[in-house]
Parts: structure tokens; sequence; C-alpha cells
């Protein structure tokens, strides 16, 4: 096979054809060197920047160090759900930090209800910490993040139609008729 590539790309017996072929080649070669080291620093950037998932954070105590695991985290945050009628959560996550911390990935959707979606989302945060801190002594927490992946409306908009006007069964009863009926 090599043989065959080889012949196939300087059997010319014209000088400026092989100079070609080994100009082709060579663009080729780099080519695919550019694309090896472009991955390489990929895969690089990707193992230093990942995050790593926490299953629960340990406390050092007098006797001995004190694991409070993840599911003991979820359930009191989501405790907090009744206290904030305009947020449904919908997941929580633990991401260990570099700095011995744990930052927590709230996921959840917002009801327009409870008025403005930072100054609520920022109580939430302060509620979210002082819970942890009460119930479980965790003080090393270095961020609450907030994903707000839905708006939830429970108000739906006025039309504006100018020229609508309101129906009523005595303007024309022909159009009464034509209605479909309901079968419940």
């Amino acid at each position: 096979m090599m043989e065959y590539l080889k012949n196939l790309l300087f059997s010319s017996n014209d000088e400026n054809g092989i100079m070609f072929n080994a100009g082709f080649l060579t663009g080729v070669a780099t080519a695919i060197g550019i694309i090896a080291i472009l991955l390489l620093i990929r895969i690089i950037i990707a193992l230093m920047f990942r995050r790593k998932k926490c299953s629960g954070i340990t406390m050092q105590a007098e006797l001995g160090d004190i694991f409070v695991s993840t599911s003991a985290i979820t359930a009191a945050i989501r405790a907090l759900e009744s206290e904030f009628d305009a947020l449904v959560i919908q997941k929580i996550r633990l991401f260990e930090s570099k700095n011995a911390k744990v930052r927590i990935c709230i996921q959840l959707i917002f009801d327009e209800g409870g008025g403005n979606f930072k100054l609520y989302s920022e109580k939430f945060q302060r509620a979210v910490l002082a819970k942890l801190k009460d119930a479980f002594g965790i003080e090393n927490i270095d961020k609450v993040n907030i994903d707000n992946n839905t708006f939830n409306s429970t108000h739906k908009p006025q039309r504006k139609n100018r020229d609508a006007t309101p129906f009523s069964a005595d303007s024309d009863p022909e159009i009464l008729e034509f209605q479909p009926q309901s079968d419940k």
C-alpha cells in the first residue's frame, strides 16, 4: 500500500510534478499535526477546568470528621421551597471548588408572582446559606448559583384589539347553531 502511494505521488518524470506532490504532502502533514495539537490542548483544558461533583461536605470536629451527604443537603434546601411560593426547585447539585469550598447549583422554575427575580433569588440564596449553617453548621459554601430554566407566568396578557366587540347570544342567533356541542 505504501509502495503504491509512493509510486502514485512520486512517479512523475516531471520535476515540477514531484515538487507539487511533495508540497501537497507537507501541507497535509502540517494540517494533521495542527489538528492533533489542538485536540491535545482541548483535552488538557477540559481536565484542568472540569467540575468535580461532590458527594457531600466533610467538616472537622473535635473527636473526628463529620460528613453531611448531598441528599441531606438537598433535603434541607428543598424544605425552603415551601417558604418561597414563586420557586419550584428542579435539581440541586454540589461541586467542589479549588479552595476546599463547595459550590451549590440550583435549577428552578420562577413564577412571576414572586416579583423581581433578582431580589427574590438573592433572598433565597441567603436563606439557603442560613439553613445549611443552622441545620448542619456548614460554613464552607463558596457560592449558591441559581439557574432559572423556565419562566412560569400565571398572568395572561390582555389582547389589545380595538375593533373587537363583546359577543352576546342576542346579537346573532345563527352563529350559535353551528358551534360544536361538547359531549360532557
